[in-house]
């Protein structure tokens, strides 16, 4: 099989285990270099998170609460794995309903191998087709009051079907398993961003944008205190004289 990486920021150290299981059953082995295709739009979804926790100040308080609960007792350290991440159903539903109204990509293009019929439409082979989530996330049909927005539809039972990351090349072409592995990377990287600082964005920070990757733009600036940060750095640190800091 496929491990991941020698070492994920916030995921642990490398190694098999879930996370590699999803990576080389949304890959298949040796084709390790292709999981590059899903980093941008991951890390367009965690600014994007980021940003949405500043403007939603009630979640952002929830979101540290149940982070706070689930981390209870761990270092600096301490990885984040899926054990962790399955004790914060709020982040789950707080990082859909972002990428449900902020989708950081669009789905590659597809051409029909043969002709085909959806919604009364007759499509002949050779048609380039495509998914698109700023309309397909946003319909009645599958989300109620679908220009809110609102975390709470995905914490019970038909919440919507899920929204697309709309990753492409081989990451896309996997599916499920792939889109599983990049949210989940996506969570744990939002988590260890908000134990090692206090992150804020701009509440008047305009909107994410651009084409193909729709992303807060690079003039928005993130500021960053650090918090838990310190308690590494006196753990690990050493001074000029050759001694550590002791942690306190």
């Amino acid at each position: 099989g496929l491990s991941l990486p020698a070492r994920l920021p916030g995921l642990g150290g490398g190694g098999g285990g879930e996370k590699g299981a999803l990576l080389a059953a949304a890959l298949g082995e040796g084709r390790l270099a292709d999981a590059l295709d899903a980093v941008e739009p991951t890390a367009a979804l965690v600014t994007s998170m980021l940003a949405m926790a500043e403007r939603q100040g009630g979640w952002s308080a929830r979101l540290a609460a149940e982070q706070k609960a689930a981390l209870t007792g761990a270092g600096p350290e301490a990885p984040i794995d899926a054990a962790v991440l399955d004790e914060m159903p709020l982040l789950h539903a707080f990082a859909l309903e972002t990428l449900r109204t902020q989708p950081p990509t669009r789905p590659q293009r597809l051409r029909l191998e043969r002709d085909t019929a959806a919604g009364g439409v007759s499509l002949p082979a050779g048609t380039v087709v495509a998914a698109e989530p700023f309309v397909g996330h946003f319909l009645p049909a599958d989300y109620a009051s679908p220009d809110s927005f609102d975390p709470e539809r995905f914490l019970g039972a038909g919440g919507g079907p899920p929204p697309s990351l709309g990753l492409c090349g081989p990451a896309g072409e996997a599916g499920e398993a792939s889109r599983q592995l990049a949210l989940a990377v996506a969570k744990a990287t939002f988590v260890q961003l908000r134990r090692m600082f206090e992150i804020g964005v701009a509440l008047d920070a305009p909107p994410p944008g651009g084409y193909p990757l729709h992303a807060l733009p690079d003039s928005v600036d993130l500021k960053a205190v650090a918090n838990m940060y310190y308690e590494l750095q006196r753990g690990a640190a050493k001074t000029s004289s050759g001694l550590f800091y002791e942690k306190d």
